[in-house]
């Protein structure tokens, strides 16, 4: 969000290039897919490192509240899942309705 609003002060008050334009669908949907699979890479490496930390520790009546964290990631992942890439496909901007916009 920075990022982008740091382009358009850029741009409006500071002589900057103009902004991307918004990204069509499939370029839209290729997008929230990658970023999907960056949340499961992250969701693996925080179970990997949750699991670690529940074989150091090794005391069943410590490692109960990291132990409760590994569904959450998986829980996480799927509301992911469907927040973005899901809901992209479905209920986003086909490129049939962007060109009819783009000639009317």
């Amino acid at each position: 969000m920075v990022r982008r609003a740091d382009v358009r002060f850029a741009h409006r008050f500071a002589g900057g290039p103009p902004p991307a334009p918004k990204l069509r669908s499939k370029a839209k949907v290729r997008r929230e897919w990658r970023e999907w699979f960056k949340c499961v890479l992250a969701g693996v490496i925080a179970a990997v490192l949750l699991r670690a930390a529940i074989l150091v520790i090794g005391r069943p009546g410590q490692v109960g509240p990291l132990r409760d964290w590994l569904p959450r990631l998986g829980t996480l992942t799927g509301i992911r899942l469907v927040a973005g890439p899901l809901w992209t496909e479905v209920f986003g901007e086909h490129d049939s309705v962007e060109q009819g916009k783009a000639t009317s």
